[in-house]
């Protein structure tokens, strides 16, 4: 019962959440001419443009992007059986951040420091993938190890190209972009978030019930006939593709990766197959309330990051303190 009453509660709080959303801001709109906007008879008006440029593709591209780490989050937990592994265990981000920090050091903006930064998310895996077919020995261990080597050099690469990028115009949209936004986001963005998405997602979900079996262990799950090595490789890719995907329109969002699933284990209890699912609506609901909060607590926008982070804190003593309650 109680946790079909959490599962009620992640989904049934989409839509509710979406709604409020849509009238906060420095620009409140009031309930009927939220109505009167979607309906389209403030149609041209500030408010229907409002609603119809900005306030609605942000906030799809706030739902998509949670729900798409939260996913990310889940599925490196389930193949590392790690509850600390996140999207940037296999050198993603920092990866992502040295694709993005290099197209601003010579100029670009908009599309290209996204499709860049995700490019170079994806190459990261392919390098950590290379390392581990070569190393040998237990895969999910040299994939981890591959990851953490990838990423410190990806990691050196932002330092150098902050060292040499000009100070005054420069660096601050290096600095600002690996703290996460979602202040320019569009319709585009939304397209892109769904291209990076659906397919891995789709390809996620299906193979729940192999990366359930593979907690057992890879031996278990083989004798069981899982194709191990298919199924670890498809699900390294896809999660990489998800956080990529994000990454190229929000820059580093913090966090949500590893709240959502933590979260989703507080409510409904540690089951894998059925997590991956339920995941979707806890980092959607997670990064929505963080960029709402983002756009309407200051007349600038904070960046997403310190907010996620904040919310990970949160989230982290809560735990803390069950765990505390449970070995009591």
């Amino acid at each position: 019962m109680r946790r079909r009453w959490a599962v009620g509660v992640l989904w049934g709080l989409l839509p509710i959440a979406f709604v409020l959303a849509l009238g906060a801001g420095r620009y409140v709109l009031t309930p009927s001419e939220l109505l009167q906007a979607l309906f389209g008879s403030l149609r041209g008006e500030t408010a229907g443009l409002l609603l119809l440029y900005s306030r609605i593709p942000r906030i799809l591209c706030a739902l998509l992007s949670g729900a798409m780490l939260g996913l990310s989050g889940a599925g490196f937990q389930t193949l590392f059986g790690n509850p600390l592994a996140s999207p940037d265990v296999l050198g993603v981000g920092n990866g992502a951040s040295f694709g993005a920090a290099a197209a601003l050091l010579f100029g670009a903006s908009g599309v290209a420091v996204g499709g860049l930064a995700a490019a170079a998310g994806i190459a990261s895996l392919g390098l950590v993938l290379l390392i581990s077919a070569g190393a040998g020995g237990d895969r999910r261990l040299t994939l981890l190890l591959g990851g953490i080597a990838v990423g410190a050099v990806a990691s050196s690469g932002v330092m150098l190209i902050k060292y040499l990028a000009d100070s005054q115009t420069v660096l601050p949209k290096i600095e600002f972009w690996l703290m996460g936004s979602l202040s320019n986001s569009d319709w585009e963005d939304v397209r892109m978030l769904l291209f990076f998405g659906v397919v891995p997602g789709g390809i996620l979900l299906l193979n729940a019930f192999s990366l359930k079996v593979m907690t057992l262990g890879e031996g278990e799950a083989a004798a069981l006939g899982v194709r191990t090595r298919l199924v670890r490789t498809l699900t390294a890719v896809c999660c990489t593709l998800l956080a990529a995907g994000v990454i190229a329109v929000a820059g580093m969002v913090s966090w949500i990766g590893l709240m959502a699933p933590h979260l989703v284990r507080l409510l409904l209890g540690d089951e894998a197959e059925r997590n991956l699912f339920h995941v979707l609506p806890a980092g959607a609901l997670l990064l929505l309330a963080a960029d709402t909060l983002a756009r309407t607590l200051h007349t600038g926008e904070v960046p997403l990051s310190v907010l996620t982070a904040l919310f990970g804190a949160v989230l982290l003593l809560i735990l803390l303190v069950k765990r505390g309650k449970d070995h009591a």
